[in-house]
């Protein structure tokens, strides 16, 4: 993918009276825009993933966090209601967001083409100053090794724990209850950088500010769909909840098709985080996917399905595994509908073609009762889930 930027992001004077007169207004930043001039010069956007990468981000963040800082000084507390419309002065691409943690602390989020940073601005006697960026002093064991993503090294597809990773963008930020001993929680829902595709990583965590550090709680990766209906995050209070796309075994959704889509739900309680596991989204796909699974292990259909409608759907599946191997391929289109007694699926795939099943719901649940072949494109079209 060519990207084509002018890294002028500090060339502009800051809005708001007498900039110029700001410790470390823009006008300082001269190295980081020449620097940034030099590594584009005749660049066909190849350098973003270059070696050269790491140095220049970090110090294109550590003038962020200077001018946020002097920003902060000059403004006050009132500065994180302001700041975001102040950076898109010195440049609109650039996205910046703040919080208060509290005791004159706020959690600052920036990002710019994929790329982002994460750091607490901590003030004392009207001087503000960064405490702690991410990933800052945070534990690399198994359980947070993801976090390295922050690092700048992340720029290069290297991480200091990892033999690949790709860096993370701004997402969302926020306060959540805090915990037991009173100290402020926050949460992070940050996007790996990718440059195609419209199914891309994600990423939630959570911390603890203990007033010098933050600490990760909890950390989960996950996939979406860049443009999917329901929001990535909703917070409410203590509950978290992610809308995520995940996958199925006997068939796939494109890249930029909702494909799985599940919830996945996240309690701060005060003794820590709960993570309260996932809950599909698309039931109907799940069972016929549990279906085509029991037959490919050559087990018993009999508890899930009638006869007739079990030997039409092992000859379908059977038909496609030549070449995809009990698999109907990518999903063309779907639609459910009727009572949750009686679901009506009406399911495309390009392998298996457009068919019509009928699915029952009683106490020992759900129950395939009917099979019939449709015309072509019958599922797809306008409506349709993808």
């Amino acid at each position: 993918m060519r990207i084509r930027i002018g890294l002028a992001c500090f060339a502009i004077a800051a809005a708001g009276p007498a900039a110029s007169s700001v410790p470390g207004d823009p006008q300082s930043f001269a190295p980081v825009r020449e620097a940034a001039a030099a590594a584009l010069r005749g660049d066909d956007g190849g350098f973003l993933a270059g070696p050269e990468m790491p140095a220049l981000v970090e110090r294109w963040w550590v003038a962020l966090r200077r001018w946020t800082g002097a920003r902060f000084d000059w403004l006050g507390p009132g500065a994180a209601r302001t700041l975001t419309a102040d950076v898109h002065r010195l440049d609109a691409e650039l996205d910046v967001v703040a919080v208060p943690l509290g005791r004159s602390a706020f959690l600052v989020s920036a990002g710019k083409w994929g790329f982002g940073t994460l750091f607490v601005l901590g003030g004392a006697g009207g001087r503000h100053r960064t405490l702690w960026s991410a990933p800052g002093a945070a534990p690399l064991d198994r359980a947070f090794r993801s976090l390295e993503s922050w690092a700048p090294d992340a720029t290069v597809g290297h991480c200091p724990g990892r033999p690949q990773c790709n860096p993370l963008g701004l997402g969302h930020i926020g306060l959540l209850p805090p915990g037991a001993g009173g100290r402020p929680r926050f949460y992070v829902q940050a996007t790996y950088r990718s440059e195609m595709g419209a199914t891309v990583g994600g990423q939630l965590s959570i911390w603890e500010w203990d007033g010098a550090a933050a600490h990760p709680l909890m950390v989960r990766d996950f996939a979406y769909m860049a443009d999917q209906r329901r929001p990535v995050l909703v917070v409410d209070g203590a509950a978290l909840t992610l809308h995520v796309k995940g996958d199925f075994g006997h068939f796939y959704a494109c890249g930029s098709c909702e494909g799985r889509q599940m919830k996945w739900r996240f309690r701060a309680g005060p003794g820590g985080i709960a993570d309260l596991g996932r809950e599909s989204l698309t039931p109907e796909l799940d069972f016929v996917d549990a279906l085509i699974e029991r037959m490919s292990r050559g087990r018993d259909t009999a508890d899930l399905s009638d006869p007739a409608p079990a030997a039409a759907l092992r000859r379908i599946v059977l038909a496609t595994q030549s070449s995809l191997g009990w698999n109907l391929g990518m999903i063309s289109g779907w639609r459910a509908s009727g009572p949750a007694s009686r679901r009506r699926l009406c399911l495309g795939t390009d392998e298996g073609g457009d068919i019509l099943l009928t699915i029952a719901r009683g106490p020992a649940g759900p129950r395939l009762l009917d099979l019939r072949p449709l015309a072509p494109q019958t599922c797809s079209g306008a409506g349709a889930n993808m």
